[in-house]
């Protein structure tokens, strides 16, 4: 699952881990789903900007989505109601994203870029740790 903070943390450190065995690679092909690992290999593996990066995301998964749309309608496992909640939060959320992506420098959205999959990372390791001292059992 996408939202495991251990499936992040293994996101963020696979290219790194690529990089210390074959550090001349040239090619290195990455099964994507949701296109989580495609941004990460674009911008850490090959050095490409963020902003290009999300952008051939952004790309690969319409695609992704179109064909799969029609399956989830045939088989109706869509919430409508939630589609619809969440196109009306989304669409300007991902303007104002946008309009603020294109003002902040390269150098600054590589550097938040980095200190979001560390702190993934962490919470990832910590996160037993805390569910352990509160008393709850860990995720698997």
């Amino acid at each position: 699952p996408f939202d495991d903070y251990e499936v992040m943390a293994g996101q963020g450190t696979v290219g790194l881990e690529i990089l210390s065995v074959l550090p001349t690679v040239d090619t290195v092909v990455v099964p994507v789903g949701g296109g989580g690992l495609l941004v990460l290999y674009l911008a850490g593996l090959c050095g490409m900007p963020p902003y290009t990066a999300q952008g051939i995301n952004l790309l690969f998964y319409l695609c992704a989505v179109l064909g799969a749309f029609p399956v989830h309608i045939k088989k109706q496992t869509l919430s409508w109601r939630l589609l619809f909640e969440l196109c009306i939060l989304g669409v300007p959320a991902s303007l104002l994203g946008a309009l603020l992506g294109a003002h902040i420098p390269q150098r600054a959205a590589r550097i938040a870029m980095g200190c979001f999959l560390l702190a993934g990372g962490a919470l990832a390791l910590l996160s037993p740790l805390l569910q352990k001292r509160r008393g709850a059992a860990p995720q698997n």
